[in-house]
């Protein structure tokens, strides 16, 4: 019976397909014309369900039976404001394809290899993404801390609470020393995406 059951979770983590799915339904529902109702965009939505279902089914997602997919992706899609996002000259039919078919051995290895480049959704998530100004809500949410106190005399903000909650988690955790390397990481991944992607 143990046998039996990590050769199941040995399986299901062969097989867990789920999140790359879930993000190719977001490319392609963006992309195609008929949406959600694009054959491929169906397809995923059947192949999710299996996934969702396979610790009770046993029955696994065919990875072969996958769309192919490629890097671009829509804006709202990005890790953040800092990202370039193109406005125009993305070719969907022939760069992913391209992409796909150009794998080497080494590129099969680590297929997260070349970076995503990202172009202006004219869809609902696209247009909701870019009506929010990440930097200016930051900005206030900043302001409003430096301003805002309670009759107690302290500032009882969302940020302050979140703080307040990391400090809680972490209290047995040397992590201060750790803070400037995080800057450092957090900064030449920015750089480097961005200068990474060319724009058209």
């Amino acid at each position: 019976m143990p046998i039996r059951l990590s050769n199941f979770f040995i399986q299901f983590m062969e097989t867990d397909q789920l999140g790359r799915i879930a993000t190719m339904h977001q490319q392609l529902a963006d992309r195609k014309p008929e949406g959600t109702l694009h054959h491929e965009c169906i397809l995923l939505a059947e192949m999710a369900s299996t996934a969702v279902d396979f610790s009770k089914t046993g029955i696994p997602v065919d990875p072969s039976c996958l769309p192919r997919s490629d890097k671009i992706r829509p804006d709202f899609m990005s890790g953040g404001p800092r990202v370039i996002v193109e406005k125009a000259g993305i070719s969907f039919a022939e760069e992913g394809v391209q992409q796909d078919q150009d794998n080497d051995d080494i590129n099969a290895l680590d297929p997260d290899d070349k970076p995503y480049r990202y172009y202006e959704s004219n869809r609902v998530l696209g247009k909701l993404y870019r009506a929010i100004d990440e930097r200016e809500f930051l900005k206030d949410m900043q302001k409003k801390a430096q301003t805002h106190a309670e009759p107690r005399g302290e500032i009882d903000t969302l940020m302050k609470r979140l703080w307040d909650y990391v400090k809680r988690e972490t209290l047995l955790i040397q992590w201060e020393h750790y803070g400037n390397l995080a800057r450092e990481i957090r900064e030449t991944y920015w750089h480097s995406n961005s200068s990474s992607i060319h724009i058209c």
